[in-house]
C-alpha cells in the first residue's frame, strides 16, 4: 500500500481506471485544507508517508492515526 502511495503521490504511474477515485483522493488528502484518517493504523506507515509528503509540500492538511489498541499507538505508532 505505502508503495501504491507513494507512487501516486510521485506521479510515477498511472493507475487503471479502477483506481482514478483512489489516485484523485490520495491527491487531495495531502492538498491544503485535505485529511487523511486512518483507522486501525497499526504501524501507521501509509498516513506516516501522507504526512511526511503534506509536511514536504508545505501544506495545512490533517492526518489522524487510530488505533484500537491504545498500547499499539503508544509503543508501535508513534515510534514511527
Amino acid at each position: 500500500l505505502c508503495r501504491f502511495l507513494a507512487h501516486i503521490i510521485d506521479e510515477t504511474i498511472s493507475p487503471a481506471p479502477d483506481f482514478q477515485h483512489v489516485s484523485r483522493a490520495v491527491i487531495r488528502s495531502i492538498e491544503n485544507g485535505g485529511s487523511a484518517f486512518e483507522l486501525g493504523c497499526g504501524h501507521g506507515l501509509p498516513a506516516c508517508l501522507l504526512l511526511r509528503e503534506s509536511v514536504r509540500r508545505h501544506t495545512d492538511s490533517v492526518v489522524v492515526f487510530s488505533d484500537f489498541n491504545d498500547f499499539v499507538l503508544r509503543d508501535v505508532t508513534i515510534p514511527n
